[in-house]
């Protein structure tokens, strides 16, 4: 049945549809057609959003374990944090996202100081510890 349907070839007319149908689905925006926002402008300002929100959170969370001077960061949640942020930072940046990208850049930052304030103590606790030796 299928083997003898001839395919039909698109006219021009239907090709420069379809042209600026992809364009405008690609992140134009703006369907110039319809007139109005397409879906995908408005998934990828929510996500843009939600992405800002999330890393805003992750920001004064670290920011705040900075502040904290008595704070002191287990090892695996300074890796593990440094991994997600910079992992944020370049997934942001790949999707041209620049508020989170920014934000996770500064949570980054923050846990590059917690790391070193774990470093230290725990090198102190180390020489004291081998001190009472």
């Amino acid at each position: 049945m299928y083997g003898n349907a001839r395919l039909r070839q698109p006219d021009s007319r239907t090709l420069n549809d379809l042209r600026r149908g992809l364009t405008c689905r690609s992140g134009m925006g703006f369907d110039p057609r319809a007139g109005h926002i397409t879906t995908v402008a408005i998934i990828v300002t929510v996500l843009s959003f939600l992405l800002s929100v999330t890393f805003t959170c992750g920001l004064v969370i670290a920011v705040a374990h900075v502040i904290n001077r008595s704070f002191i960061a287990p090892v695996y949640d300074v890796a593990l944090n440094l991994i997600a942020f910079v992992s944020a930072v370049g997934a942001s940046v790949l999707l041209g996202h620049w508020p989170p990208a920014l934000l996770s850049a500064c949570a980054v930052v923050c846990w590059l100081i917690l790391a070193r304030r774990t470093y230290l103590h725990l090198r102190e606790s180390a020489h004291t510890r081998d001190e009472t030796r």
